[in-house]
């Protein structure tokens, strides 16, 4: 047993100031927490809303990716049904006659996509390249 009297005991820490209790440092503690909380919130947001900007350019490139891909396909589709068409025109107007064969090419002509809305979508995307498509844009016309 330790006596008050004791000379082994240092009286220094009893004539120090009384520390903080228990609820002051808790309460501080708590402050302190949700301080370092509202400031890793506000970098979260910050870095979300980059994260966004880049998802939204990523899904705007796919779609347009995909937009260029079905003009493509239509493209192709088109552009080898008239070659089956060209080759086999002697047959074809020996049968079904001049004016369905020219009325034919003009419904598969029609079925291309307008050139105006391909330079659209490949400016969006490219800018002054070229598209998959192979159409220019306007600025190569000039």
């Amino acid at each position: 047993m330790v006596h008050r009297l004791n000379k082994d005991v240092v009286t220094i820490c009893s004539t120090l100031n009384p520390g903080q209790t228990r609820e002051n440092q808790r309460r501080s503690a708590a402050a302190r927490v949700q301080t370092e909380r509202e400031e890793t919130s506000v970098a979260r947001k910050r870095n979300q809303n980059n994260l966004d900007k880049d998802e939204e350019r990523q899904r705007k490139t796919r779609y347009t990716i995909g937009q260029m891909t079905v003009v493509k396909s239509q493209n192709d589709l088109v552009s080898s049904q008239l070659r089956l068409y060209q080759e086999n025109k002697d047959s074809f107007i020996s049968i079904m006659g001049e004016e369905k064969y020219h009325e034919t090419i003009m419904s598969l002509l029609k079925k291309l996509p307008d050139p105006d809305v391909l330079r659209t979508i490949q400016t969006e995307e490219t800018g002054n390249r070229r598209s998959e498509t192979g159409v220019p844009s306007s600025d190569d016309d000039e």
